[in-house]
């Protein structure tokens, strides 16, 4: 039994070799001349051997053809994980999507509350936005409401960047997950517009402040 699994397991495997290669439009002899370039000696009838899952992969060997089909080694694998691994698979990918995320959303609100901050200490700067901007206070409900309009364009299609979801229960939780992470990634810093309290109690010192 475990014998056929094992089978079961090159056959698949090599199915999505097969199917990758053709979509990167390569012949197996090219293929092969890719595969030796990068370490894996192999010809043309040994890429057929392959994709027909009569040849047995070693790890290195599939960490090397993912990087000549240009895929992760994750998608190769992907077509024989049990459900539980693929479910696996998905949250640890999500948790470092979000990892990899959180820089730059921090680095987008900072930004565009510099630009608040800013305005508050040159409003004659609100003359270079438009109209709707009639003071500081607005700068970051325009931004919000910039976002709120890049909506749907047509319902019947998602477009790029958005999740489309099942209805507005899913839709409910999912924005719970956002504002529970946007919460804790951003404080009020009670010593602002200082880092730390050292740096309150420094700048106090020098300013002969109590």
């Amino acid at each position: 039994m475990q014998i056929d699994q094992t089978k079961s397991i090159e056959k698949q495997i090599g199915a999505e070799i097969s199917r990758v290669r053709k979509i990167r439009k390569l012949t197996q002899r090219q293929f092969a001349d890719a595969l030796s370039l990068a370490g894996m000696n192999v010809d043309a009838t040994a890429v057929s051997r392959l994709e027909k899952g009569e040849r047995s992969l070693r790890i290195a060997e599939c960490v090397i053809i993912a990087d000549v089909l240009r895929m992760g080694i994750e998608s190769l694998l992907r077509g024989v994980q049990t459900p539980a691994q693929r479910m696996r698979e998905t949250i640890r990918e999500a948790d470092l999507a979000i990892a990899s995320a959180q820089q730059n959303l921090w680095t987008w609100l900072a930004h565009h509350y510099d630009a608040k901050l800013t305005l508050e200490r040159l409003p004659e700067l609100l003359k270079a936005f438009t109209p709707e901007l009639q003071s500081p206070e607005d700068y970051l409900p325009m931004v919000a409401g910039q976002l709120a309009a890049y909506g749907f364009s047509d319902v019947a299609k998602v477009s790029e960047g958005q999740l489309g979801v099942r209805d507005e229960g899913d839709k409910s939780q999912l924005m719970d997950c956002v504002i529970a992470y946007f919460d804790h990634l951003i404080s009020i810093n009670p010593n602002f517009p200082f880092e730390s309290a050292e740096d309150l109690l420094k700048w106090k010192k020098q300013n002969g402040v109590d």
